[in-house]
């Protein structure tokens, strides 16, 4: 069974009043880099806990932008039913419901619309997936805007690896009828204490967006599914099959060689689970790799050994290059892929990101840009 005190670290969210603490997970792959099977197995273990409650039901399972899309994805994989993340990016053509995160550095959360006329009046169980549960709010604001759209009829649950709603928010929870299922469980009371003693003199660090000193590999590979819009996880996992199988033929990559090597597979921001896959094709393979992405949210960092975050890495997004990104704890390994779902037109963030990964030792990167057909 999984323990907070084994798994759970506080860390300092930057200029943040209303919630001035994170609790970084070592094994979700998000802030910290971790070893995919790893990843997955606890991902799994909160899949296992859905598919024994709710095997009869018909289930719609939304994993929260931008920490959780990966254990949504691979929740919905395992259950094999519809999928939808929030998202905070802007999609051409689509219509949103719109609700806040309002603890968060970014506050606007969404939903697509589209594909999602099923749900009304229907009975559907929808499964909010987060990493944590804080005090249950941002859930709430979200059930709203769908009973709203969608009628008294939906069902929801919520399923986190870690909860750490008071008892107060937590009967509220029972008399809205939402249920609550979690790895773990703990006391927030002493979060903020502990993230304010953070003494933030870890390594702050500006990626350069000059071109880079070094040679890198940029491929494309089509037949992208985009989770932010409807999808199902049987598709999405034949999606991110072929991605893999795509990645390894282009690179021209010897499977039989790669036993040992140290490989870092890094996703950008709210595109996470297809990077995952792919890290853990490449685990099974015998090398030796970790999963990680770049992330919105501004943390602290501190040379304490207790402390999870030790370096910050400042980057335009690949998504938008008006918008600051961070990467955390990057290191050195024999081989770096990247995979990002954005387009490939903002060549500042492109080399930004290709700077960093140099600074750290890194030589042989490549850039996966997966798109739709």
């Amino acid at each position: 069974m999984y323990k907070v005190e084994h798994l759970i670290r506080i860390a300092q969210r930057e200029n943040n009043k209303k919630r001035p603490y994170l609790m970084v997970n070592r094994l979700q792959g998000k802030y910290m880099p971790a070893q995919p099977n790893e990843t997955l197995a606890m991902f799994e273990t909160l899949a296992h806990i859905l598919r024994q409650e709710y095997r009869e039901e018909q289930l719609l399972i939304v994993g929260f932008a931008e920490t959780a899309t990966a254990i949504g994805a691979a929740v919905s994989v395992s259950l094999a039913c519809p999928y939808i993340q929030t998202t905070r990016e802007t999609i051409d053509g689509k219509e949103y419901l719109e609700f806040l995160e309002e603890h968060s550095h970014a506050t606007e959360q969404r939903v697509v619309k589209n594909g999602l006329d099923f749900l009304r009046d229907s009975g559907v169980r929808i499964i909010f997936v987060d990493d944590e549960v804080t005090t249950g709010r941002t859930i709430l604001n979200l059930v709203t805007r769908l009973q709203s759209e969608y009628g008294e009829r939906l069902r929801f649950s919520v399923a986190s690896l870690l909860n750490c709603m008071e008892q107060e928010e937590k009967c509220r929870y029972q008399r809205e009828g939402i249920a609550l299922h979690t790895l773990m469980e703990a006391d927030r009371s002493m979060f903020a204490e502990r993230a304010a003693s953070c003494v933030k003199n870890g390594v702050y660090f500006a990626g350069s967006q000059e071109k880079p000193p070094c040679s890198y590999q940029v491929l494309k590979v089509a037949g992208a599914v985009d989770a932010r819009t409807l999808t199902d996880g049987k598709t999405y996992q034949n999606a991110c099959d072929y991605l893999w199988r795509e990645t390894i033929i282009k690179i021209g990559l010897n499977l039989d060689d790669i036993s040992g090597k140290k490989m870092l597979v890094l996703g950008t921001e709210e595109f996470m689970f297809p990077g995952l896959y792919v890290a853990a094709k490449l685990e099974e393979q015998g090398a030796d790799v970790r999963f990680h992405a770049t992330t919105r949210g501004p943390v602290e960092v501190s040379s304490a050994q207790d402390y999870p975050l030790h370096v910050r890495y400042l980057l335009p997004s690949v998504y938008d290059r008006n918008r600051m990104t961070y990467l955390y704890n990057a290191a050195n390994y024999d081989k770096v892929f990247v995979f990002t779902d954005a387009s490939q037109t903002k060549k500042e963030a492109e080399y930004a990101l290709v700077n960093v990964l140099w600074e750290c030792g890194n030589e042989d990167i490549t850039i996966i840009y997966w798109q739709s057909m």
